[in-house]
Formats: C-alpha cells, sequence, structure tokens
C-alpha cells in the first residue's frame, strides 16, 4: 500500500510539473502573492502566530492567503496578518490518502486554477503525511514553495517518502539540533532573507469576545481564578482526573481558588462533572465556547494548569503563568514528540512538570492512554501552584 503511494506521489509531480510549466508561460492567471499552508492542530497554529506576522512585516503588501483546517478557522479569523483564509478538512482512517488525495486535486481546482501564486510556504517541521499540506502546495502552482525535507526526523523520512518532490527549495536536516517549533517557523522566514524583529506569539479576539468572557465570569470572588483544562490532544498527556480532584481538595485547605473548566468535548465533559461534584469552586464552562473565547475567558484567569493543549499555548501567549503537566519523561529524547523542548510554552515562565518514565519509554512515552504522566505527584502539582499564587499575591494580584 505504502508502496502505491509512492508511486501515485511521483505520477503526480511529473504530470504536474509538466502542466505548471504550461501554465506559468500562459497570461490567463494574475499574481496572486503569497499562500501559506498549515493544516495541522489549534498549538501549532498559535506557535506560528510570529511567523505570520514577521512574513506580513518582511512582504508588506502582498496579498497573503491562509489554509488551514476548519476547526482553526475560528482562532485565526481575525489575524490582521493575512488577506484571505481558506479551510480545508483533516481526513482520518481507512483509505484517508486516497480521499485526501481527491479532496486536495478537488480544492485546487476550486481555489487555485485561476490564481499564480509566486511563493507556497509550509512551515511545519514535523510528519505531513496525515495532513497534505505539502500536496497542497505543490497543486497550488506557485513559483517557488518552500518546506521542510522529509529528512529532518527519522520518524519522518519514513511517514513522508518522496514529499521533497512537492517543493522546490527543501530545507535540509540540521543533524538533530533541537529548536522549539515557533523558532522552525522563523527559520523558514530567515530562507527568505526576511529580517525578524519579534518573535513573540499573538492571539486575537473581539470586543464581543471579550464582553461574553465577562458575562460569564463576571467580577473574581476568589483570591485566584484558575483556567484548568483537564483533557489533552491525545490520551497519553492527560493527568488523571482524580488526580486533578486531589490536588483541589488539597489547594482548598490553603488559598481561596476559583476553578474555571474549560475545553471541548463529550470526555471533557465527563470529567468536568467528576471535578464539579468533588465540592470544589468551578465555572464549568466546557463545550460552551468558541476558541477566541476560550482565549478572552483565559485573560480573566490568573493562571493555567493542565497538560500539553492548544490552550497552554495560547495562555502563553496571553503571558500568563501557569503549571503544564507533560508526559515527556525526565531524561527524555529532546527532539521527540510530546518534548517540551520543542512543543512547550515559548518564552513563558510557565512551570513544566515532567514524570520519571516507566520502563521502555526512556526516549519519550509510548503509552496510547495516560502512562508516564499518572507518575506526576500530587504534591508537586500543588506546590508549584502554590509558589505562583505566591508569586501573584506579591504582585498584588490575588487578595
Amino acid at each position: 500500500n505504502s508502496i502505491l503511494q509512492y508511486v501515485l506521489l511521483n505520477i503526480i509531480q511529473f504530470l504536474g510539473s509538466l502542466f505548471y510549466r504550461k501554465r506559468q508561460e500562459g497570461k490567463n492567471c494574475i499574481d496572486d502573492g503569497i499562500l501559506v499552508i498549515r493544516l495541522d492542530e489549534i498549538g501549532d497554529m498559535v506557535m506560528m502566530s510570529s511567523f505570520l506576522r514577521e512574513l506580513r512585516r518582511g512582504y508588506p503588501k502582498t496579498h497573503i492567503t491562509l489554509v488551514v483546517k476548519p476547526a482553526v478557522y475560528n482562532l485565526v479569523e481575525l489575524c490582521p496578518y493575512v488577506d484571505e483564509i481558506l479551510t480545508f478538512p483533516k481526513v482520518n482512517g481507512r483509505g484517508a490518502f486516497y480521499v485526501r488525495l481527491f479532496q486536495s486535486l478537488c480544492f485546487s481546482f476550486r481555489h487555485f486554477r485561476k490564481k499564480k501564486y509566486s511563493l507556497a510556504l509550509v512551515p511545519r517541521f514535523d510528519a505531513d503525511a496525515g495532513y497534505g499540506a505539502g500536496l497542497l502546495a505543490f497543486l497550488s502552482g506557485a513559483a517557488r514553495r518552500i518546506g521542510y525535507s522529509e529528512m529532518v526526523l527519522s520518524s519522518k523520512s519514513l511517514s513522508d517518502k518522496g514529499y521533497d518532490g512537492f517543493y522546490t527549495n527543501v530545507l535540509a536536516p540540521d543533524h538533530g539540533k533541537v529548536r522549539h517549533e515557533v523558532e522552525r517557523g522563523i527559520d523558514v522566514l530567515h530562507s527568505l532573507d526576511i529580517h525578524t524583529r519579534d518573535t513573540g506569539l499573538d492571539v486575537w479576539t473581539s470586543e464581543q469576545d471579550d464582553a461574553h468572557a465577562i458575562s460569564l465570569l463576571g467580577e473574581k470572588g476568589a483570591q485566584l481564578r484558575v483556567a484548568l483544562f483537564l483533557g489533552a490532544g491525545s490520551p497519553r498527556r492527560e493527568w488523571p482526573v482524580q488526580s486533578f480532584i486531589e490536588t483541589a481538595k488539597i489547594l482548598l485547605r490553603q488559598v481561596n481558588i476559583e476553578w474555571v473548566i474549560l475545553g471541548n468535548g463529550k470526555n471533557e465533559v465527563e470529567k468536568a462533572v467528576a471535578f464539579f461534584q468533588s465540592g470544589a469552586s468551578c465555572c464549568n464552562l466546557v463545550n460552551q465556547l468558541t476558541l477566541r473565547e476560550t482565549i478572552s475567558v483565559m485573560r480573566l484567569c490568573d493562571m493555567y494548569l493542565g497538560g500539553d493543549t492548544g490552550p497552554m499555548h495560547m495562555a502563553a501567549a496571553l503571558g500568563k503563568p501557569g503549571v503544564v503537566l507533560s508526559c515527556h519523561p525526565v531524561g527524555g529524547d529532546e527532539n521527540y514528540c510530546n518534548s517540551p523542548s520543542r512543543f512547550g510554552p515559548y518564552n513563558s515562565d510557565m512551570t513544566i512538570l515532567r514524570p520519571i518514565p516507566f520502563s521502555g519509554c526512556e526516549h519519550g512515552c509510548q503509552g496510547n492512554k495516560p502512562h508516564c504522566i499518572t507518575r506526576i505527584p500530587i504534591e508537586e502539582v500543588v506546590q508549584a501552584v502554590l509558589h505562583i499564587a505566591g508569586r501573584i499575591k506579591g504582585e498584588g494580584g490575588i487578595g
């Protein structure tokens, strides 16, 4: 099956090169500027906000089109650095490669056939096979197409075999050097000789989003208001809800906390109900907010507590302190997926707690359910929250 996919990719690249060579000689297409394709998750998009800002600074008058998956659209809808936003759905499950291929052809025919981009950028460093950004960049017919090589990671060399053919300019591997994903995006801009001035992250909300958040939370009645995320994007990154409950019970004896429970999904509802029934003072907003409203609510909170999540990156972009529970074990490979060195809160003083690995997880957690992360002691979390609470009190932030 993988051989067939590889052959198909090569056929597409060959036919595409012939078609676009003729197309670029035509006179019916206008120059539609720069195409940026980012089809991954919420946190990845937050981490790319500085990329978009610095790209706009480098090309102040060029039309910039951004392609994201539908679930991320609300997050970037108000981004001031792009002129147009398109959405492309992610496909999972059996036969996803062939469905994605068909969708990509249809999408390209609909959105790209009368356009001629001078540049297409795919800033994702990790594997692209599950998303298809490189294929869309190729089908856009952009004169220059820049992305990271399939050889930058050993895992990517297997999953993305043949994907380098989608690009005219491939960013080569750097021999295992560990860099944060924000900096990987900035490196793409450096390849264009764009001088970047600021790598800080941005999030964008409207007055309506902020007003809705105020109407939901009202005046703060507790000493400390904590944005609490009980879930994560994958099970291995989820600290057990019972551990959160025990943490809240211990903290209740020492500081008056209002917990603001955030998140989406059926599992998050069940966890929120369990936490609420524990007797903790909380405002349950699970499944009630858009991404932008979530940002607005977090702006009214004093700190973040939860796993390695998209909202963690939102909180970091807002400059909030917090306690992050990472599944990546102490001593693990810092270039591994879930490594805080790559995916942690950027330019943030959040406290990151990491577990001692189980046997077989020395390089990185291998579990497909909560595994290594369950080894983070409740007492460590309690002390980390109290430390931040004390710091906020010292700054006059809590009563």
